[in-house]
C-alpha cells in the first residue's frame, strides 16, 4: 500500500511540475518550494527535479541569463544579483552570468544607467528648479534600482555637462 502511495504522489508531483515549468520559466529552488508547499514526498521531489534538469526544463544557468537581459535596461545589477539570489541562483552562476554578458556586449550595462539617469533627469526637471535637490533625488534613485554608486556619480555627472 505504501508503494501504490509512494508511486501516486510521485506522478502528482511530476504532474504539477511539468504543468507548472511549461506555463512559466522556473528556478530550481521556485520549483522545489511549490512542490514542498504542495506536501510531496522529499524523495519524490527530488527525483522529479533531477528529471527536469534532465530533460532541460529547468536550468539556473538559462534562467538567470534571460532574468538578467530581461531586468538590465531598467535595473542596476545589484538589484538583479539580489533578486536572483532570492529566486534561488547560486552567486557564482549570477557572477559568471553577468561576466558573460558583459564580454559580449559591454555598452547594454552603460546603455541601461545612462537610459534610467537620463528618463528620471527629465522628469525631476519638471517638478524640480533647485539643482542640488534634482542631483540628490537623482542619486537616490539610481541607488534604489541598483546601480553602483561610483557609475552613478561619473554618469550624473556626464547628464549634468550635456545640460550646461
Amino acid at each position: 500500500m505504501n508503494n501504490i502511495n509512494n508511486d501516486d504522489d510521485y506522478t502528482l508531483c511530476k504532474n504539477y511540475a511539468f504543468s507548472l515549468t511549461v506555463r512559466f520559466s522556473k528556478t530550481k529552488k521556485q520549483l522545489e518550494d511549490k512542490l514542498i508547499s504542495r506536501g510531496h514526498n522529499a524523495e519524490n521531489i527530488k527525483k522529479v527535479l533531477d528529471l527536469l534538469q534532465e530533460y532541460d526544463l529547468i536550468n539556473d544557468e538559462i534562467y538567470a541569463k534571460n532574468y538578467i537581459i530581461s531586468k538590465l535596461s531598467k535595473e542596476g545589477k545589484e538589484k538583479i544579483s539580489f533578486e536572483l539570489s532570492l529566486k534561488g541562483i547560486p552567486k557564482d552562476i549570477i557572477e559568471s552570468k553577468f561576466m558573460e554578458l558583459k564580454e559580449e556586449n559591454e555598452e547594454i550595462f552603460l546603455n541601461s544607467l545612462m537610459k534610467a539617469a537620463e528618463k528620471k533627469y527629465k522628469e525631476l526637471v519638471l517638478r524640480e528648479s533647485d539643482s542640488r535637490k534634482i542631483r540628490e533625488k537623482l542619486y537616490s534613485y539610481l541607488v534604489r534600482k541598483g546601480f553602483k554608486w561610483d557609475e552613478i556619480k561619473s554618469c550624473i555627472n556626464n547628464i549634468l555637462k550635456k545640460v550646461k
